[in-house]
């Protein structure tokens, strides 16, 4: 039945709809029911993973990661699809020609929108006949471009890409900060051949990728914190310029960790703790692995740790005052044990504007050892007392299969500007193959608010205020969705019920042109209570809802 607007007149009245999302739950209108799953390619034991997520001001976000032995950066709207205005249809592909033990290993957004992006890559040394790690350095342009005013890397690009030098073959970047003046911090790990003696470094490049040399020796800071084998993985900056590091170190053959702290000029700050250093309180038997480091506005120092043994995982928050001692009065000792899952490991720590922390990681039962289950994406909150929020999720924690039985792993996380979490990472379908994976859940209770119509009468035409038709409504068991296109679109229609839950999805991501729409369904067998339901059509530009009658 084709439907002619100017054959019938509707009277109709809008009503504000109230929808309540629970804090934890999935986001319906990002990507599919929350989650977003993408490929570069479409070959067998295709592998793409992300690693880095940032958000931008307009609220798109920029993904870095692996896809095979290529890098990746993507660019994604607030709804989860990508940005086909930035790169190559949302996407820029770094390589071919380096390996796939490439990482990216920090990402940040500078004020002007351009993208600063640290690599780590692997290289091989003709002389020596060994693969060795260098760092390096990107800019992009907002659009996706290298900037031509950043780094003189002949190797590998005209410009864009500066890689830092020192005198040590390994030179392993793990974490990068953005100074007020433009200039940059990296912080990681240094390494002659064939030692085993791993130390600290921390360079300060100018703003067009060199090193400054005014930092430290020619603009590298090597030291050691008393360990064997040292990299530094976290790295804030005080007000006054001070730069506080958390090392990982080995002892008694464990990962350990420790904290140090350097003046503006590179040089160790003898006022922290012993001449500059602060070793852990916390002993073998296990693995330390620092996942944040926060300056608080007293001054004092909070760092989170995952500590992993054997099959259980625990999470420490260590607290130092300002001048490195532990802080007495906080949990035991300076050190608060957080009380969550034994299986969860912590990829992310965040903090909203409330003072609350997300846990973002994922799950690690013991039956992994024996065929069970592997991996799923977690996401825990915690109030400012680090108590489990347990109106969030599942009594405080959502968990995710995204693949069943399959691995489906969080690499890192990131906060909205409405209070939503996103989780990237990847999702395995068969064994080596991969999926970049995102998923968005609701940081607090959200208060949704759509634009629908009261009860009509029967086998009238209902439009809503964008154009939305169904018809018949009250539905019959077939009913029609009509709905208009301004430009050709990647469309999906979904169902939910009165307080929001997705029930169905009628299309998922399917290609329609430019022009009006009617598309034929049958009502849901499974979905048999009469009463108000919603539909949803979206894309990435648009998004229409009505209300659907259920007799």
């Amino acid at each position: 039945m084709k439907i002619k607007s100017q054959a019938v007149i509707v009277f109709f009245l809008f009503l504000a709809s109230v929808i309540h999302a629970q804090q934890g739950r999935l986001d319906s209108a990002f990507g599919v029911n929350g989650i977003v799953l993408h490929s570069f390619d479409t070959s067998y034991l295709s592998y793409n993973a992300a690693q880095q997520i940032a958000v931008l001001p307009d609220g798109k976000f920029i993904v870095g990661g692996k896809h095979f032995s290529s890098k990746f950066l993507a660019r994604f709207e607030e709804n989860g699809d990508l940005d086909l205005s930035f790169g190559n249809e949302g996407r820029i592909l770094i390589g071919p020609g380096w390996l796939a033990s490439d990482n990216i290993k920090d990402m940040v957004i500078q004020p002007d929108g351009k993208i600063l992006v640290l690599l780590e890559s692997s290289h091989f040394d003709p002389d020596l006949q060994e693969m060795w790690d260098k760092t390096y350095i990107m800019r992009f342009l907002p659009n996706g471009d290298f900037d031509e005013n950043f780094g003189r890397l002949s190797s590998y690009s005209d410009y864009g890409v500066a890689r830092i030098e020192t005198d040590f073959e390994v030179v392993q970047g793990n974490c990068f900060h953005l100074l007020a003046d433009g200039k940059i911090l990296v912080a990681g790990s240094v390494m002659a051949p064939f030692s085993n003696q791993r130390k600290n470094f921390v360079a300060r490049c100018n703003d067009d990728g060199s090193l400054d040399y005014s930092f430290a020796n020619e603009g590298v800071a090597i030291f050691s914190i008393g360990g064997n084998y040292e990299e530094i993985n976290q790295m804030v900056v005080q007000d006054d310029g001070k730069i506080i590091i958390g090392v990982h170190t080995t002892v008694s053959g464990y990962r350990s960790f420790g904290f140090a702290r350097l003046k503006t000029d590179g040089k160790l700050d003898a006022d922290f703790g012993s001449d500059g250093i602060v070793p852990s309180q916390l002993s073998p038997p296990g693995n330390f692995h620092l996942k944040n480091l926060e300056i608080l506005p007293d001054g004092a120092i909070m760092a989170w740790v995952n500590k992993s043994f054997f099959s259980s995982t625990t999470i420490d928050v260590v607290r130092l005052k300002a001048n490195g001692s532990y802080d007495t009065v906080f949990g035991n000792n300076g050190v608060l044990t957080i009380t969550t899952d034994s299986a969860v490991v912590v990829s992310k720590v965040l903090k909203d504007d409330e003072g609350n922390y997300f846990l973002a990681g994922y799950y690690k039962p013991d039956t992994i050892q024996s065929g069970g289950d592997p991996e799923d994406f977690t996401l825990t909150k915690l109030n400012v007392d680090f108590g489990v929020v347990k109106e969030f999720g599942n009594s405080g924690m959502t968990l995710t299969d995204i693949f069943n039985g399959t691995n489906d792993r969080v690499a890192d996380a990131v906060l909205t500007k409405n209070n939503k979490v996103i989780l990237a990472g990847f999702a395995s379908t068969i064994y080596y193959e991969a999926k970049l994976t995102l998923a968005q859940y609701f940081g607090r209770d959200t208060i949704v608010t759509t634009d629908t119509i009261t009860t009509p009468p029967q086998d009238s035409l209902i439009l809503n205020e964008n154009g939305l038709t169904i018809l018949p409504n009250p539905v019959g068991e077939d009913f029609q969705i009509c709905y208009p296109l301004a430009e050709k679109s990647i469309i999906t229609i979904d169902l939910f019920n009165s307080v929001g839950e997705l029930l169905y999805s009628f299309l998922t991501k399917e290609v329609r042109a430019e022009g009006q729409h009617c598309e034929q369904f049958t009502w849901p067998k499974g979905i048999i209570d009469k009463g108000v339901y919603f539909v949803k059509v979206y894309g990435r530009r648009f998004a229409y809802s009505g209300k659907i009658l259920k007799p």
